[in-house]
């Protein structure tokens, strides 16, 4: 057991040692982080809540369908547009789509006041309208940052040297 701690206190610090993102000058001209790896998940957390919808027998089927259709546009979305990341081209237009769809789902969840509705269905329903409103400003800052990371991007070098004078 103490072998065990000793080696999970080793890791901690090697990984507190390290830099988890480049620093601000080797990332400029992109995002930080793909859109696919935020939106992928949340697609997939859409279709859930559809389908959790369906069997538990909202109140509103609307919501319901609405769910299950961005979730099958913002999957669609998300993996063409890792299909693109990896040919090495663009997918500006896959990110605004995903983030569309996650500001429509947001717009959607305030106007029928799925918020405002007593009981459980309350807390689920404002963490989903968060969670778009969040995923709709990532997308966007995604788009005017520069896109998505190039390949290679996460594997860092050191800064270059400073030229002598």
């Amino acid at each position: 057991m103490r072998v065990h701690r000793q080696r999970a206190a080793l890791t901690l610090k090697r990984a507190c040692r390290r830099d988890p993102l480049p620093p601000p000058a080797q990332h400029a001209g992109h995002a930080v982080l793909h859109d696919f790896c935020a939106t992928i998940p949340y697609g997939a957390g859409l279709l859930a809540a559809a389908a959790a919808s369906a069997l538990l027998g909202a109140a509103s089927a609307r919501v319901g369908y609405a769910l299950a259709a961005g979730g099958l546009a913002v999957c669609l979305a998300s993996f063409v547009s890792l299909q693109e990341w990896r040919a090495g081209r663009g997918s500006a237009p896959y990110t605004l789509a995903s983030g569309a769809v996650a500001a429509g789902v947001s717009a959607l969840l305030w106007r029928s006041g799925a918020t405002a509705v007593g009981g459980l269905a309350a807390l689920p329903a404002a963490a989903l309208l968060g969670v778009s409103a969040l995923l709709a400003a990532f997308c966007a800052y995604n788009v005017v940052a520069g896109g998505n990371p190039p390949k290679g991007a996460g594997k860092h070098a050191p800064p270059p040297a400073p030229k002598a004078a």
